[in-house]
Formats: structure tokens, sequence, C-alpha cells
């Protein structure tokens, strides 16, 4: 459980940093969600994201982790996360309840996680608060931020977090 609860805590910050992509400017102040479409890989710890007129995928050990939908808005992007793999938790992922075959929506990823810390002797309300505690949310929260592109060189800007990726 120590190790499922780790996982999800790294799962959480890749997640923050990485929805902090933002696409560029077309030129007249909107964004062209193709503008990006491509891979673009973070060198510091080669996870990738993949954009393609709309959505994302981002690839964490050459898993497909987290999908969703992006658009944006003069040097904004709004990503917003709809769906995570099984898969990313590995091994620990049948111990909270996860199948490695299956992306999860918000909802059937927490109802999955919550019955198997019900299982295990949890109240429903220490299920959720152990949940809302690790997670917070995080996993399907949309997240904006803004760039600067130079060539092929992505900089963005989140939380105060700068990310630099590069189109692959």
């Amino acid at each position: 459980m120590k190790n499922a609860i780790r996982l999800l805590a790294a799962v959480v910050i890749v997640a923050i940093c990485l929805f902090s992509f933002i696409a560029c400017d077309n030129g007249n102040g909107y964004g062209d969600n193709s503008t990006f479409n491509g891979t673009w890989v973070n060198s510091s710890d080669g996870i990738r994201i993949v954009l393609n007129n709309g959505n994302f995928t981002i690839v964490m050990d050459d898993i497909e982790s987290l999908r969703g939908t992006y658009n944006t808005n003069r040097n904004n992007m709004t990503m917003n996360t709809t769906h995570i793999n099984g898969a990313v938790f590995g091994e620990a992922g049948s111990i909270i309840g996860l199948s490695p075959n299956q992306w999860y929506a918000a909802q059937e990823y927490m109802t999955a996680v919550i019955n198997t810390l019900i299982d295990i002797g949890m109240t429903q309300a220490q299920a959720e608060a152990m949940l809302n505690e690790i997670v917070g949310g995080k996993l399907f929260e949309t997240q904006t931020g803004t760039y600067t592109l130079s060539g092929n060189t992505l900089i963005l800007t989140m939380n105060g977090e700068v990310i630099v990726l590069t189109m692959q």
C-alpha cells in the first residue's frame, strides 16, 4: 500500500508539471490547436506529450499514462485530463483496484480506488479522505499556463515552475 501511495503522489506531481504545457499563438491572438501537433519531450525526465488537434496524451516510461483535451487562447493553453491509464501504476495498480488494460475517467478511477480501500477495512469516509489527501483532485483538475516558443523549444511556466520541452 505504501508503494501505491508513493506512486499516486508521483503521478500527481508529474501531472501538475506536465499539464502546464502550453500551445502557440497563431498570430491572430488565438492559438491554433494544430500548431503544435507532434511529440514534445522534456529532456530532464524523458516524459513525452503528444498533441493532436486539441487532444493530448502524456507518455511516461513508454506508457501512455494520461489523456485529455486542450484549447488555446493567445499565449495560454488550458488542459483538461479526461482519463488515466491503469498501467501507469504498474504492479501497484492491482493493489489499488486498477487494471493495467483500462483507461479510467475521473469517477471510474475514484470509485475503483475507494472500493479497494473499503475492501481493506476503511470506511467510505476514510477512503474518500485518503484519496483526497493523496490525489487532491489534481489528476483531473483543469490546468492553465503560459509559454514562450523559440524554434522547436517550448518554455512553459505554471505555478512558478518552468518546464522546457523540445519538439521530437
